[in-house]
Protein backbone atom coordinates (compact mmCIF):
# COMPACT_ATOMS: atom_id res chain seq x y z
CA UNK A 1 0.00 0.00 0.00
CA UNK A 2 2.43 2.74 -1.28
CA UNK A 3 1.19 6.11 -2.87
CA UNK A 4 3.39 6.21 -5.98
CA UNK A 5 3.59 9.73 -7.88
CA UNK A 6 5.81 9.90 -10.83
CA UNK A 7 5.70 13.37 -11.84
CA UNK A 8 4.61 16.54 -10.21
CA UNK A 9 2.03 17.51 -12.59
CA UNK A 10 -0.41 14.37 -11.46
CA UNK A 11 -2.35 13.75 -14.36
CA UNK A 12 0.95 13.51 -16.47
CA UNK A 13 1.90 10.68 -13.57
CA UNK A 14 -1.49 9.35 -13.89
CA UNK A 15 -1.02 8.66 -17.14
CA UNK A 16 2.37 7.62 -16.95
CA UNK A 17 1.66 5.14 -14.13
CA UNK A 18 -1.60 3.71 -16.34
CA UNK A 19 0.44 3.33 -19.78
CA UNK A 20 3.32 1.21 -17.56
CA UNK A 21 1.56 -0.19 -15.32
CA UNK A 22 -2.45 -0.81 -15.54
CA UNK A 23 -2.58 -3.20 -12.83
CA UNK A 24 -1.17 -1.74 -10.17
CA UNK A 25 -2.54 2.05 -11.35
CA UNK A 26 -5.80 0.51 -11.08
CA UNK A 27 -5.05 -1.06 -7.69
CA UNK A 28 -3.62 2.52 -6.68
CA UNK A 29 -6.54 3.89 -7.16
CA UNK A 30 -8.81 1.34 -4.71
CA UNK A 31 -5.70 1.90 -2.04
CA UNK A 32 -5.70 5.30 -2.29
CA UNK A 33 -9.79 5.65 -1.70
CA UNK A 34 -9.39 3.26 1.33
CA UNK A 35 -6.44 6.19 2.71
CA UNK A 36 -8.65 9.00 2.53
CA UNK A 37 -11.57 7.27 3.63
CA UNK A 38 -9.41 7.46 7.13
CA UNK A 39 -8.43 10.83 6.74
CA UNK A 40 -11.91 11.71 5.83
CA UNK A 41 -13.37 10.06 9.43
CA UNK A 42 -9.99 11.95 10.98
CA UNK A 43 -11.13 15.44 9.11
CA UNK A 44 -14.56 15.12 10.23
CA UNK A 45 -15.90 14.86 6.22
CA UNK A 46 -17.97 12.33 4.09
CA UNK A 47 -16.41 9.23 3.65
CA UNK A 48 -16.46 7.25 0.29
CA UNK A 49 -19.06 5.17 -0.53
CA UNK A 50 -18.00 1.67 -1.78
CA UNK A 51 -19.82 0.35 -4.71
CA UNK A 52 -22.82 -1.16 -2.26
CA UNK A 53 -23.35 2.17 -1.26
CA UNK A 54 -22.20 1.95 2.69
CA UNK A 55 -19.46 4.64 3.48
CA UNK A 56 -15.89 2.78 3.30
CA UNK A 57 -14.55 1.53 7.20
CA UNK A 58 -12.19 4.15 8.31
CA UNK A 59 -10.39 1.84 10.16
CA UNK A 60 -8.19 0.09 7.07
CA UNK A 61 -4.53 0.81 6.95
CA UNK A 62 -4.84 3.26 9.68
CA UNK A 63 -1.48 2.72 11.05
CA UNK A 64 0.42 2.86 7.51
CA UNK A 65 2.84 5.29 6.81
CA UNK A 66 0.99 6.08 3.42
CA UNK A 67 -2.06 6.22 5.30
CA UNK A 68 -0.69 8.89 7.99
CA UNK A 69 0.91 11.01 5.59
CA UNK A 70 -2.76 11.32 3.91
CA UNK A 71 -4.02 12.03 7.17
CA UNK A 72 -1.34 13.87 8.96
CA UNK A 73 -2.82 17.45 7.51
CA UNK A 74 -4.68 19.26 4.95
CA UNK A 75 -2.75 19.86 2.21
CA UNK A 76 -1.27 16.27 2.05
CA UNK A 77 -5.32 15.21 1.98
CA UNK A 78 -6.01 17.69 -1.02
CA UNK A 79 -3.14 16.62 -3.11
CA UNK A 80 -3.76 12.73 -2.22
CA UNK A 81 -7.12 13.59 -3.03
CA UNK A 82 -6.58 15.57 -6.34
CA UNK A 83 -3.79 12.79 -7.59
CA UNK A 84 -6.66 9.78 -7.29
CA UNK A 85 -9.15 11.42 -8.91
CA UNK A 86 -6.45 12.01 -11.64
CA UNK A 87 -6.28 8.81 -11.64
CA UNK A 88 -9.58 7.98 -12.05
CA UNK A 89 -9.85 10.71 -15.46
CA UNK A 90 -7.25 8.46 -16.95
CA UNK A 91 -8.65 5.36 -16.10
CA UNK A 92 -12.46 6.41 -17.94
CA UNK A 93 -10.42 7.66 -20.54
CA UNK A 94 -9.09 4.12 -21.17
CA UNK A 95 -11.92 2.39 -19.90
CA UNK A 96 -14.71 4.41 -21.04
CA UNK A 97 -16.53 3.96 -18.23
CA UNK A 98 -15.82 5.58 -14.86
CA UNK A 99 -14.14 3.46 -11.77
CA UNK A 100 -16.35 2.68 -8.77
CA UNK A 101 -13.82 4.70 -6.71
CA UNK A 102 -14.90 7.69 -8.38
CA UNK A 103 -18.26 7.68 -8.18
CA UNK A 104 -18.04 6.51 -4.62
CA UNK A 105 -15.49 9.99 -4.10
CA UNK A 106 -18.00 12.38 -6.21
CA UNK A 107 -21.07 10.96 -4.35
CA UNK A 108 -19.64 11.93 -0.70
CA UNK A 109 -18.82 15.76 -2.01
CA UNK A 110 -15.37 14.85 -2.83
CA UNK A 111 -14.65 16.35 -5.59
CA UNK A 112 -11.31 18.90 -5.62
CA UNK A 113 -10.08 18.06 -8.68
CA UNK A 114 -10.17 21.76 -9.80
CA UNK A 115 -7.47 22.42 -7.59
CA UNK A 116 -3.81 22.72 -9.09
CA UNK A 117 -2.40 21.10 -6.33
CA UNK A 118 1.15 19.76 -7.68
CA UNK A 119 3.67 17.53 -5.76
CA UNK A 120 6.86 18.98 -3.98
CA UNK A 121 7.70 15.06 -3.80
CA UNK A 122 7.62 11.76 -4.82
CA UNK A 123 7.02 8.79 -3.22
CA UNK A 124 8.12 5.42 -4.54
CA UNK A 125 7.55 2.38 -2.62
CA UNK A 126 9.75 1.73 0.21
CA UNK A 127 11.90 4.25 1.75
CA UNK A 128 14.57 3.15 -0.21
CA UNK A 129 13.12 4.38 -3.15
CA UNK A 130 11.68 7.68 -2.12
CA UNK A 131 13.10 10.49 -4.09
CA UNK A 132 12.61 14.29 -3.76
CA UNK A 133 11.82 16.43 -6.89
CA UNK A 134 15.02 17.83 -7.32
CA UNK A 135 17.12 14.43 -7.04
CA UNK A 136 18.47 13.46 -10.07
CA UNK A 137 17.85 10.23 -9.77
CA UNK A 138 15.21 9.20 -12.30
CA UNK A 139 12.26 8.37 -10.84
CA UNK A 140 10.90 5.73 -13.49
CA UNK A 141 13.70 3.81 -13.67
CA UNK A 142 13.31 3.88 -9.58
CA UNK A 143 9.99 2.37 -9.62
CA UNK A 144 10.98 -0.06 -11.94
CA UNK A 145 13.60 -1.44 -9.94
CA UNK A 146 11.16 -1.00 -5.98
CA UNK A 147 8.75 -3.32 -8.72
CA UNK A 148 11.23 -6.18 -9.89
CA UNK A 149 12.77 -6.13 -6.35
CA UNK A 150 9.47 -6.35 -4.26
CA UNK A 151 8.35 -9.17 -6.32
CA UNK A 152 11.59 -10.93 -6.39
CA UNK A 153 11.27 -11.19 -2.88
CA UNK A 154 8.04 -12.15 -2.86
CA UNK A 155 8.69 -15.02 -5.15
CA UNK A 156 11.46 -16.15 -2.90
CA UNK A 157 9.80 -16.09 0.48
CA UNK A 158 7.68 -18.99 -0.35
CA UNK A 159 4.74 -17.11 0.11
Amino acid sequence: MNIFIFDNNFHESAKWFFNNDFKRANKQILESTEMIAVACDKFGFQKPFTKTGTPYKATRHINHPSTKWTYSNLDNFENHLSYVLHLCDVFSSLQNKDHACKIGLLKAGLNIQQLNATADFLFVGHKDYTMNINDNDNIYQKYTTYIQNKWQLQDNSGD
